[in-house]
């Protein structure tokens, strides 16, 4: 499906807008723009989510296949972020590496840190994984919703979240669970509309993600971030299915290879901008910068390969043994009959 590469830049793009944010001396940058890309995450991750349940769901067991392979795919590579931040004590940005207590560590290894009233992430990047772990929890709901309803399943889905959001946001002030799930339902949106007409150029693409991001960055974020997330996450959501197919260029193969590694560079670079650029200050800025590259090219790569890859499949294993187990009791029961 062409439609991948779309997607393939929009995921690419997110990732080096954060690496980028978070190298930035300007905390404007790390703060809304680095948001930002987080916003295109969860409206990348909905989406592509919904295209591996429309599959799922042809097989047996599909809901707790959908699962464990998630599960598999999230948590091996964070836990073992969170880990190595308590091993060597990686803290960034703060200076001073701050001890958690045991229900705050144990919060952060099954990403839930922000049922937890301080919201303490031990390492930066790690904030966006419970959001994306409780959006699985209804993705599958979403899912039949809009099975079954077709647009209108997407647009009572998007409505419901966004009385769900706007809700919590009335009663707590400061929004926990609630307030990405408008994010959320723009994939679904966007899956909902895939068919439609498409007009706008690929190559209008990436330039939009960037300019958008800007507008979001000095307008949105600053005015009302609730608010301004939900409307820049919307407005992705509607423009997706729009956007003709890009070509197989070099553009495309480059977004494709920063994505498929872009969990790492996620995680990776929080502990490497801590390494080069505050553990080596002995050590010559254009090394560190040099270093830092350098490393940040390698780690995901040899990580992916060596963990994060192996682990995915190891889910993707026990998923299809689930599928299978579910599949033998109801061929006996049709075979007494």
């Amino acid at each position: 499906m062409n439609q991948y590469r779309n997607l393939d830049i929009l995921r690419a793009i997110a990732v080096l807008i954060v690496l980028g944010a978070h190298l930035s001396p300007y905390s404007i940058l790390q703060q809304a723009i680095g948001h930002f890309a987080v916003l295109i995450f969860f409206v990348h991750t909905a989406l592509v989510l919904l295209f591996s349940l429309e599959r799922l769901s042809l097989t047996n067991g599909w809901v707790p296949r959908f699962y464990v392979q998630r599960a598999f795919r999230i948590y091996p590579l964070s836990v073992a972020c969170v880990l190595l931040s308590l091993a060597f004590r990686i803290a960034w940005p703060a200076l001073i590496f701050e001890p958690r207590s045991t229900l705050s560590v144990g919060a952060n290894l099954l990403l839930v840190q922000n049922l937890l009233h301080e919201q303490s992430s031990i390492s930066a990047p790690l904030w966006s994984l419970p959001f994306e772990i409780q959006m699985y929890a209804v993705l599958p709901v979403v899912f039949w919703t809009i099975r079954k309803y077709h647009k209108q399943g997407a647009l009572l889905v998007l409505a419901t979240g966004f009385v769900v959001a706007i809700g919590e946001k009335l009663l707590h002030d400061d929004v926990w669970l609630a307030q990405f799930v408008p994010c959320f339902l723009a994939g679904a949106l966007a899956y909902a509309w895939q068919g439609a007409n498409r007009r706008i150029p690929w190559w209008a693409w990436p330039c939009f993600i960037v300019v958008w991001g800007l507008l979001y960055g000095l307008y949105g974020f600053a005015i009302r971030a609730e608010m301004g997330g939900w409307l820049a996450s919307l407005v992705l959501g509607m423009l997706i299915p729009l956007v003709q197919d890009a070509p197989a260029n070099w553009l495309s193969k480059a977004a494709a290879l920063v994505a498929r590694y872009s969990y790492g560079i996620y995680l990776s670079h929080v502990p490497l901008i801590w390494l080069c650029f505050r553990k080596l200050t002995g050590v010559s800025t254009p090394l560190r910068w040099t270093l830092f590259f350098l490393l940040q090219c390698l780690v995901p790569v040899s990580v992916y390969h060596a963990f994060e890859n192996p682990m995915i499949q190891v889910g993707k294993a026990v998923a299809a043994r689930i599928g299978r187990k579910q599949h033998s009791p109801a061929m006996a029961a049709r075979g007494s009959r």
